[in-house]
């Protein structure tokens, strides 16, 4: 069972910079300090430059249907909107991730580490 600590500014602090998951209800308190959250562990992330077997293991992951694909983040991309059913799922290269559609230039430099050493196959 994860440690129990108290949602306090410093937790915040590793929340926006990516190294802490909060749950989406941990964000809904109004007084962190009163409040004790239930935190998951830190997901080690893998930061671009990514290796060859690194990005083969993304784009198999992506294509596996096993665990929700990182999609694009872009609410102007060319392929998000009205037509279109989802947001394109994004594509591994050693300079991180990007959108395949033509003219959006969505890019993001991260991944869970997880995803990047086919651990996730098992």
């Amino acid at each position: 069972m994860p440690e129990k600590i108290p949602l306090t500014a410093a937790a915040m602090a590793a929340y926006r910079e990516g190294k802490l998951s909060i749950p989406p209800r941990a964000r809904t308190v109004r007084d962190p300090s009163v409040y004790e959250q239930t935190l998951p562990p830190v997901i080690p992330k893998v930061v671009a430059p990514f290796t060859p077997d690194q990005v083969a293991s993304l784009n198999r992951y992506q294509a596996s249907g096993r665990f929700h694909e990182f999609t694009c983040g872009n609410a102007e991309c060319p392929r998000f909107g009205p037509g279109f059913r989802l947001q394109p799922v994004l594509r591994a290269f050693e300079d991180g991730w990007h959108c395949p559609a033509p003219g959006c230039g969505y890019t993001q430099d991260w991944a869970h580490a997880w995803m990047a050493d086919w651990s996730w196959e098992t």
